[in-house]
């Protein structure tokens, strides 16, 4: 399935991620809720629940997101420095 890397990103740095459920996006697909990574907003009147469960991020982490470890700068740094 396709995913978000603003929503991989919330869920990386422990943010919460809600899903507007009215208008437009009441059409788009609610792989993250299902997922457990995200809430459903269903009115913008009401306060969205921004609790996740740790054991569903976690196992989003493990079956979603592909580098779980920030060494891209380091990389870069060290190509460059092989090419100077």
């Amino acid at each position: 399935a396709h995913t978000s890397t603003a929503i991989d990103n919330c869920v990386l740095l422990e943010k919460p991620v809600v899903k507007p459920n009215w208008g437009l996006s009441e059409r788009a697909l609610n792989y993250h809720v299902r997922r457990g990574v995200s809430k459903l907003w269903n009115q913008l009147s009401d306060d969205p629940d921004l609790e996740i469960s740790p054991e569903a991020r976690e196992d989003y982490l493990q079956t979603n997101v592909t580098i779980l470890e920030p060494k891209a700068r380091a990389n870069v740094v060290d190509q460059i420095l092989r090419w100077s």
